[in-house]
């Protein structure tokens, strides 16, 4: 009994493991283009590239463990089957359910828990990770963090679109800085500009040059004052946290750390409503 155990463990684990293997590096393929950008047009150090790389990791098996499980069950059986092993065992005397389908059970349940620990523990910490390795990249080379021809809201206060990144030059850049009260947003439209990071302070500077910024009358709405400018200087908040620093979203959380959330919630009078989505 315990020999064809071991021999049914075995002809699940092969497959098992080519599929998991298979299946993952399938599945991070699209992710390695955008690092290998990272490094080879935006300058990004290796190592931060390479931390992103193993964070990704986690959160694939989650996905891939389960499939590769499934069909590794198919193809083993389904060798036994075709081999007429499965014939051969039964007319030994020996029950099927017992011999085969039991250890099975016993490695999927196994499976499931070690998923369970990844989603609870290992998940939420890598995605946590994930996230302050992409802010450090993003203050000592902003340009890497950023994508030209599209709405940039990560930094604090303003919205940013540019049109051409090259490093950490810009160019044809427009920021727009929202007022309260509904009030018109400050314009700002410069030809070139340049990033300088401030990593000690967690944030980064803007040099904008040669542009125009039409400036708001808050007194009266529909005035504007434009003014021309050879050099301006911004300073930008990546983080959008006081100090630069990076808060837990849920997903960063493990169960224990969202329900002492909940709880901190209700102790200081926010009623927590479950989601209608």
């Amino acid at each position: 009994m315990k020999i064809l155990r071991n021999y049914i463990l075995k002809e699940f684990l092969g497959p098992f493991m080519v599929s998991l293997v298979v299946l993952t590096l399938v599945m991070i393929q699209g992710n390695l283009i955008r690092l290998a950008d990272l490094i080879i047009n935006k300058g990004v150090d290796i190592v931060n590239v390479a931390k992103l790389f193993f964070f990704l990791i986690p959160a694939l098996l989650t996905y891939t463990i389960p499939i590769a499980a499934l069909v590794a069950t198919l193809l083993s059986l389904g060798r036994l089957a075709s081999d007429n092993e499965i014939i051969a065992i039964r007319a030994s005397g020996v029950s099927i359910l017992r011999l085969v389908i039991t250890p099975l059970l016993t490695l999927g349940l196994i499976l499931s828990l070690i998923l369970v620990l990844f989603n609870d523990r290992i998940i939420p910490y890598a995605h946590f990770a994930s996230r302050r390795t992409l802010s450090s990249i993003g203050i000592k080379s902003p340009g890497a963090a950023l994508e030209a021809g599209t709405f940039i809201d990560s930094f604090d206060k303003y919205v940013i679109f540019i049109y051409h990144i090259d490093g950490n030059l810009l160019q044809q850049v427009r920021i727009y800085e929202p007022q309260p009260d509904n009030n018109p947003c400050r314009t700002i439209v410069a030809k070139k500009g340049e990033f300088v990071p401030v990593p000690e302070k967690g944030m980064v500077k803007l040099k904008l040059i040669d542009g125009t910024s039409d400036e708001p009358d808050l007194s009266n709405p529909g005035r504007f004052y434009k003014l021309n400018f050879k050099t301006l200087f911004l300073n930008l908040n990546l983080a959008k946290s006081n100090e630069g620093e990076i808060q837990k979203k849920p997903k960063d959380m493990t169960l224990e750390e969202i329900e002492s959330e909940i709880a901190r919630f209700k102790t200081s009078g926010i009623v927590i409503l479950p989601s209608s989505f």
